[in-house]
């Protein structure tokens, strides 16, 4: 599987594994704190051929996703949930298996001008918020291949990728 779109990952394990798992040029962070050098280099790719950001499903690869997004509003995102990257209590790209990379990166999502709108109250119509909804988050989650970890998360991205509500339903 070839990308086109350079990968933008946190650290140099990630790195490595996914380019085990398909040919593609990737961007470290190293982390949070991104260097000039490094968000010069994003910059670049991004206005070359475009960037994919797949952070870790962690609290520090959330706030790097949010970071990034900001820069880089037309980014798209791949995810794997955290279950996918866990081995022990590390978690991160770098334990997910191929298939779970390959099928993270066939799903990517793009930011959509045609977004739908969904309210809090829309998270509560379909169970997503109150007693038991992290497992229906989590499936989710799982079903679209995105971040849906919290309500407000789930709230974000449903409206920032335009996820219609027919999928929703579906799901």
């Amino acid at each position: 599987m070839k990308i086109k779109e350079v990968i933008i990952v946190e650290g140099k394990d990630d790195e490595a594994r996914i380019k085990a798992c398909v040919e593609a040029q990737v961007i470290t962070t190293h982390g949070y704190g991104i260097s000039e050098r490094t968000f010069a280099q994003i910059e670049k790719a991004y206005e070359l051929v475009g960037i994919i950001i797949f952070t870790d499903p962690d609290t520090v690869g959330k706030r790097l996703r949010k970071t990034l997004s900001k820069r880089f509003p037309l980014a798209k995102h791949a995810y794997i949930q955290q279950d996918e990257g866990r081995d022990g209590k590390d978690i991160g790209v770098e334990n997910a298996s191929c298939e779970v990379i390959r099928r993270a990166l066939e799903k990517v999502h793009t930011p959509s001008e045609n977004k739908e709108e969904y309210s809090m109250m829309d998270l509560v119509h379909y169970g997503l918020v109150g007693p038991g909804s992290k497992a229906r988050r989590l499936a989710l989650g799982k079903a679209l291949v995105m971040d849906t970890s919290s309500a407000k998360i789930t709230l974000d991205r449903l409206n920032h990728f335009g996820i219609q509500r027919e999928k929703v339903e579906e799901i």
